[in-house]
């Protein structure tokens, strides 16, 4: 696959406290590089695969993933030979060094 200079993050919702400090995390780092960022959101019924798919198709260059519970392992393992990514807050058993833990206490009470 051809470089794209876009990072995709794909979001449980656009509403949520950890839909916002993912984006928000991402932003310092990417205007150090040439890359920019592409997000889509899992919003709804089989609404993750679909925004899965629109983040793939666009070819991004890597994937960080902060949504996704309905979206099979599989699937996201499937992802690895194409887009490299990471997952927030969901381990995936075989790729454990993927992870990024959150500890974010604060939310519920903001």
């Amino acid at each position: 696959m051809g470089r794209s200079q876009t990072i995709g993050l794909l979001l449980p919702d656009t509403v949520s406290a950890s839909g916002g400090v993912s984006s928000r995390a991402s932003r310092p780092a990417l205007r150090e590089t040439d890359y920019s960022l592409l997000m889509a959101s899992a919003e709804g019924s089989a609404s993750g695969h679909k925004a899965l798919e629109l983040l793939v198709s666009h070819h991004v260059d890597g994937l960080v993933v902060a949504a996704g519970s309905d979206i099979p392992d599989e699937e996201l393992l499937g992802l690895d030979d194409e887009t490299p990514f990471v997952a927030v807050g969901r381990s995936l058993v075989g790729r454990e060094e993927s992870l990024i833990q959150i500890a974010n206490f604060q939310a519920p009470i903001k």
